[in-house]
C-alpha cells in the first residue's frame, strides 16, 4: 500500500493533493504545521517506489538535490527539504502560487490570442537570471558547481500571481535522465526542448539551458510547436537537423531584432550562441529598452491574475490536461494553424466594459513615433518663423521711423561740460500751419564750432520773438510723419 494518499501524513508534511503524476514520481501539494497554528505550503516531488531500487538513480537524485538546496535565488523555487519515508525519496520544494508556462500558452490559445510580447521577454530576462545564478554557483570550498538545469521547458518555468518568475526542478532532471536509460517513457515530452548536444551525449555546459530557453520562447512567440513531431525519434532529428522557420516568416508583426534574438539563442553550433545565459539575458534587456516593450513583474501579476482565478481548484485540476494541450498545439509546418489575435506589448489597464486587459500598444507606439518624430520639429519651424516675421516688422518699422533734427551739439557735450540735450534744436514748423517770416530765428547761425566756444559758458535757450501772442512752435511727429 502507498504511504502517498490524500490527506494522509508525509513526515511531518499533511498531503492536501497530488498536483501531478509522471513517469518518474508524483507531485503533491502538502502544508507543514508547527507550534502555535504554525503552516505553510510545499510542493513534495517522490521518485515512485519502482525506482528505489535503482541505486544509480537514488544516489543521482540525493546528490543533485542536495547540490539544488543551496541555490538560494528569487528566480529559482528554493530546495527546503530531501529524504526518504518509508522506501520513498522526496524533494521538498518551494511552493509558487501561480501556473507554469504551460497553463499560461494553453489558456491564452482558449482566448484566441498569443501571450503579449513583452511579457514573453520579461519572462525570458528573468529565467536567465536564475540560469546565470545556477550556472555561475561555486561549492563552498569555491569549485564551479557545474549545475545545468536540462530540463528548461513551458513546466519547469512557473510565473506566480504576484508576477514573479521561477524555475523548477534543479536537481531532478539529471535523475531523470538517468533514469530513462532503463526505463521507456521517462523523458516523454522533453525531447523537444532538448539542445542537439543532449541528444547526441556531447559534454553540456550552459549553453544547453540556452538553447532550451530559445525554444520554450520561440513557440511562446509564434504559438507553434518548433520541433515536436508524430514520433520521439523524428522530434529527435528535428532538433538536430530540421530547417528553424524565421518568425517573421510565420507572423511579419513581430520586430526584427526579436527574430534575431531568438535566432542567435538557437544556433546548433554552442560557439555561435549566446555565451552564457547573463549575455542572453542583457541582450534581452537591452532590446526591451530599444523597442520600447518593457514590462515588469507588475504587468505579469496583471496578466496571470486576468486569466486565472488564484488558487483556484478548478484551475488546478486542468493540469491532467496540460501535457494533451500542448501536443495538440499546431507545428511550424501546418498550413491550416488558427489565426491567433497579437498583442504586441501588455499595459494592464482596463477599458470599458468586460473586453479584455490587454492592449495592442502597437498602434501607440506608431503615434508617439509620428510625435516625436514630426510634431517637435513642426513646432521648431513655426518658432523659428515667428521669430523671423517679428524681426521683419520690426526691421521695417525702424527703417521708416522719421528722424527728427537735432543740433550739431545734439550728438556730443560742448566743450563747456554740458549735456548735449540741453542744447538748442531748431523749430520745426507744423506742416498744417504757415508760420510767420521769423527773422530773428532765421539771421541767428546757430551754435558755434566747438573749437569757436573753447572758454565760453554753455549756450543758452533762445526765447521767441518778443510782441508776438504765438506760442513756440512745437515739432508735431505725427504730422511729419
Amino acid at each position: 500500500m502507498s504511504v502517498l494518499e490524500i490527506g494522509k501524513e508525509f513526515g511531518p508534511y499533511l498531503l492536501l493533493r497530488r498536483l501531478a503524476r509522471g513517469g518518474m514520481g508524483e507531485i503533491w501539494l502538502a502544508e507543514k504545521k508547527g507550534l502555535a497554528d504554525f503552516s505553510k505550503r510545499v510542493v513534495i516531488k517522490t521518485i515512485l517506489e519502482a525506482f528505489a531500487d535503482e541505486p544509480e538513480v537514488v544516489e543521482m537524485f540525493l546528490h543533485e538535490g542536495k547540490v539544488a538546496a543551496q541555490l538560494n535565488h528569487q528566480n529559482i523555487a528554493q530546495t527546503l527539504d530531501l529524504g526518504e519515508i518509508g522506501g520513498v525519496y522526496f524533494i521538498v520544494m518551494e511552493y509558487v502560487n501561480g501556473r507554469d508556462l504551460r497553463n499560461l500558452m494553453l489558456k491564452s490559445y482558449e482566448r484566441r490570442e498569443l501571450v503579449p510580447l513583452n511579457l514573453v521577454l520579461r519572462i525570458g530576462a528573468d529565467t536567465c537570471q536564475g540560469l546565470h545564478h545556477a550556472h555561475q554557483f561555486k561549492t563552498p570550498d569555491g569549485k564551479p558547481a557545474g549545475i545545468i538545469h536540462r530540463d528548461i521547458s513551458p513546466q519547469n518555468i512557473l510565473v506566480s500571481f504576484d508576477g514573479g518568475v521561477k524555475i523548477v526542478d534543479f536537481g531532478v532532471a539529471r535523475a531523470l535522465n538517468a533514469v530513462s536509460k532503463t526505463k521507456s517513457g521517462v523523458l516523454k515530452g522533453k525531447y523537444a526542448y532538448m539542445s542537439p548536444e543532449q541528444i547526441e551525449g556531447t559534454a553540456l555546459d550552459g549553453r544547453a539551458d540556452v538553447f532550451s530557453l530559445g525554444v520554450v520562447l520561440y513557440e511562446m512567440i509564434t504559438g507553434r510547436r518548433l520541433f515536436k513531431r508524430d514520433s520521439e525519434v523524428a522530434t529527435l532529428d528535428a532538433v538536430r537537423k530540421a530547417p528553424i522557420p524565421a518568425i517573421t516568416q510565420l507572423d511579419g508583426s513581430v520586430p526584427r531584432p526579436i527574430e534575431a534574438l531568438i535566432g542567435k539563442a538557437l544556433e546548433r553550433n554552442p560557439n555561435k550562441r549566446f555565451k552564457s545565459a547573463r549575455e542572453f539575458q542583457l541582450a534581452i534587456e537591452d532590446l526591451m529598452l530599444s523597442t520600447g516593450l518593457v514590462a515588469s513583474a507588475a504587468h505579469l501579476s496583471a496578466y496571470v491574475n486576468e486569466l486565472f482565478q488564484e488558487d483556484s481548484d478548478m484551475e488546478q485540476e486542468r493540469a491532467v490536461r496540460l501535457e494533451k494541450g500542448m501536443n495538440q498545439l499546431p507545428d511550424i509546418h501546418k498550413a491550416d494553424a488558427p489565426h491567433l489575435e497579437r498583442t504586441i506589448s501588455y499595459t494592464g489597464e482596463k477599458r470599458a466594459g468586460s473586453e479584455a486587459l490587454t492592449r495592442n500598444l502597437l498602434v501607440q507606439a506608431r503615434r508617439k513615433s509620428w510625435v516625436s518624430r514630426w510634431l517637435l520639429p513642426v513646432l521648431a519651424v513655426c518658432g523659428a518663423l515667428g521669430i523671423l516675421a517679428i524681426a521683419a516688422w520690426l526691421l521695417f518699422f525702424e527703417r521708416t521711423e522719421p528722424q527728427v533734427p537735432v543740433g550739431p551739439t545734439a550728438a556730443e557735450p560742448t566743450a563747456g561740460g554740458v549735456d548735449a540735450g540741453t542744447a538748442e534744436e531748431p523749430a520745426v514748423p507744423d506742416a498744417g500751419i504757415s508760420p510767420e517770416p521769423d527773422t530773428g530765428a532765421a539771421a541767428d547761425p546757430g551754435p558755434a564750432p566747438p573749437n569757436a566756444d573753447a572758454g565760453r559758458g554753455p549756450h543758452k535757450i533762445r526765447k521767441p520773438p518778443i510782441g508776438k501772442d504765438k506760442k513756440p512752435e512745437v515739432p508735431d511727429i505725427k504730422t511729419e510723419r
